[in-house]
């Protein structure tokens, strides 16, 4: 075993295997936790410096990590200026929402503009869908009767893979949304960010918390890390993630340990953590 900075790499009689444990915070362009107990702003934890105000009476209510922002169906949050950041060529928008059970037209859960959103019950479909803008019209992709109306907290995501010209949707972590598109992201229809509505229209009725951009597609690792899906559901000793058998490699149940490479110590590695690439000799 060699052990690296952030990789562990195994070395075998067929293969080298290496480990790379992922931080879901990389390219992390805005993130809205909506922990702050009382006024009109909702931070953004990214970094990038895209605060948003809150327009209306919003009230608070216990959400997946501290509080959450409970939208009646009349207001929202704007970051109305957005920085280029959240313009990227690639972009995966990530949220939890708790849709209410009585929501019977589309309500937008996040987006730039009308440029890229983020929407739950688009054809009062009970489903999931995300889409961009062309220059021409909005590419989309969607998945109906997912349950999302069911009262409980639920991570959805959207993805547009610029390279790959896809489009993805996740709910709880699983894809449940797929197609192929056209055209690149045409920033021109509007200029802010918006939580809880498409530019003050087509308003979100239930709860979102942790609404996160990236500016680049997440990959299953990563987004299991951010639904909070443990993705190695095995107890075997050689399996890890669906990515089979490695030889010679002993792992835990839950976690693997690492060793800081400073004194020795150990720290346990989640597998929603860990990325396996084999390669050949």
């Amino acid at each position: 075993m060699r052990l690296s900075g952030g990789t562990l790499v195994y070395l075998t009689s067929c293969a080298v295997v290496s480990m790379v444990w992922t931080n879901a915070s990389a390219g992390l362009v805005g993130h809205w936790k909506f922990d702050e107990r009382s006024g009109n702003v909702a931070y953004d934890s990214s970094g990038s410096g895209n605060d948003g105000t809150l327009r209306g009476d919003l009230k608070r209510e216990s959400g997946i990590a501290n509080s959450a922002l409970v939208f009646d169906g009349s207001h929202d949050v704007e970051v109305a200026a957005a920085s280029k950041e959240l313009k990227p060529a690639s972009v995966t928008v990530a949220a939890w929402v708790k849709v209410d059970p009585s929501a019977k037209s589309p309500s937008w859960v996040a987006g730039q503009g009308d440029n890229y959103g983020l929407v739950v019950n688009r054809h009062d479909d009970d489903g999931v869908f995300f889409y961009f803008y062309n220059g021409s019209g909005w590419p989309s992709v969607g998945s109906g009767d997912v349950d999302i109306r069911d009262g409980k907290w639920h991570h959805i995501a959207g993805i547009f893979d610029d390279a790959a010209n896809s489009l993805y949707v996740y709910k709880d972590g699983v894809k449940v949304g797929m197609e192929r598109t056209k055209g690149r992201i045409v920033y021109r229809l509007g200029k802010g960010f918006t939580v809880g509505s498409m530019q003050g229209e087509r308003r979100f009725l239930g709860a979102i918390d942790d609404v996160r951009v990236y500016s680049h597609v997440l990959s299953q690792v990563e987004m299991n890390q951010v639904a909070m899906v443990d993705s190695a559901q095995t107890d075997g000793p050689n399996e890890i993630a669906g990515k089979g058998a490695l030889t010679g490699v002993t792992f835990h149940k839950d976690t693997l340990f690492r060793s800081d490479g400073h004194g020795g110590q150990k720290r346990e590695i989640p597998y929603s953590q860990l990325y396996v690439e084999p390669y050949a000799d």
